[in-house]
């Protein structure tokens, strides 16, 4: 079974993926409970319950383990009560300084995208014989793209 309290020093690629996560803290949770019925049943204590019925089925509680569903929110956290681990060390989060290279390489690669579009509209425009507007955001101070009713209004 995996670890359900990933080191928090540990890298990315060494932590346990969500769905892992989800699955070892409500397994963790049903062992401590002692079956599937017993964990429906002190989940049903806590309040926590579909509106239907107020008890989980043993078979919602052993898709959700096996990765078949995800549970709801509110599960979640009451399995980690039962489990009687704190829900703080149950998830983890990637290193920040992880994260924020993360974001600066998706950041770099929707800057790669948005200029080869830009490259194609002003080849697009060259090819058709229209004169190519300004697109340098930078340089029109973030003013809005003119709207039709503007450009109507200006020509007229």
């Amino acid at each position: 079974m995996p670890d359900a309290h990933p080191d928090p020093g540990a890298s990315p690629a060494e932590a346990a993926s969500p769905a892992e996560t989800v699955r070892a803290i409500l397994e963790d949770a049903r062992r401590v409970a002692g079956s599937g019925s017993r964990l429906a049943a002190r989940l049903e204590e806590l309040g926590i319950g579909p509106p239907d019925t107020n008890r989980y089925s043993e078979s919602a509680i052993s898709n959700w383990i096996r990765g078949r569903t995800m549970p709801p929110a509110d599960v979640l956290v009451a399995a980690t009560l039962i489990a009687g681990h704190p829900l703080s060390r149950s998830l983890s989060v990637a290193e920040p300084a992880a994260a924020i290279g993360a974001l600066k390489a998706g950041a770099a690669q929707l800057q790669y995208q948005i200029d080869a579009l830009r490259s194609a509209v002003i080849d697009l425009y060259g090819r058709l014989g229209f004169t190519m507007s300004n697109l340098d955001i930078d340089a029109r101070a973030g003013t809005p793209p003119p709207t039709s009713s503007s450009r109507a209004a200006s020509a007229g």
